[in-house]
């Protein structure tokens, strides 16, 4: 679902307006998308990837939504909006949001805990990564492309985090 919900819609807003804005493929310029990447679009993907699995990765969950969305609780749903908007938003003063009835502590605490103990190392194997994805994304790949290229790299970059987010329990 972070995929289809986030990842698609972003990944492709964020390689046309490159495209539009950054269109030479000059080594410089290559350089400054792959900057831009690690420094804005990379940790933004990872707090909405660790603000999901914090938001379902709980050990009793509520009985089912529906059985087309198994394991997705209707509680699941509002923690991962919560736990998306803390990430891009920033925590309300107080957390008042996160511990009301609307939604309990457990996925919020959760996600700070992976942030706080897994987003610089997850960030640091990212620039091992992501860099050489993206530089040779820019040079060889139509940026209408884009979004199909980083996605397959992606799914073994989810992997990598899923391991690394899972190492938190």
């Amino acid at each position: 679902l972070v995929g289809l919900l986030f990842a698609g819609p972003s990944l492709h807003a964020w390689f046309e307006v490159r495209a539009a804005t950054l269109p030479a493929r000059d080594v410089k310029t290559l350089a400054l998308k792959t900057l831009l990447g690690q420094l804005l679009y990379g940790p933004l993907a990872v707090l909405v990837f660790f603000a999901a699995l914090a938001a379902v990765d709980d050990p009793q969950p509520a009985p089912p939504l529906s059985a087309a969305t198994p394991g997705w609780s209707n509680r699941s749903w509002r923690r991962c909006v919560v736990c998306v908007c803390v990430c891009v938003l920033g925590a309300p003063k107080g957390d008042a949001l996160i511990t009301g009835a609307w939604l309990d502590a457990r996925p919020f605490s959760r996600f700070t805990a992976l942030v706080r103990h897994e987003l610089a190392p997850t960030l640091a194997r990212g620039v091992a990564f992501w860099p050489v994805v993206d530089f040779l994304s820019y040079a060889f790949v139509p940026w209408v492309w884009m979004p199909l290229v980083s996605n397959a790299a992606t799914y073994a970059w989810t992997v990598l985090l899923a391991m690394t987010a899972s190492n938190t329990h």
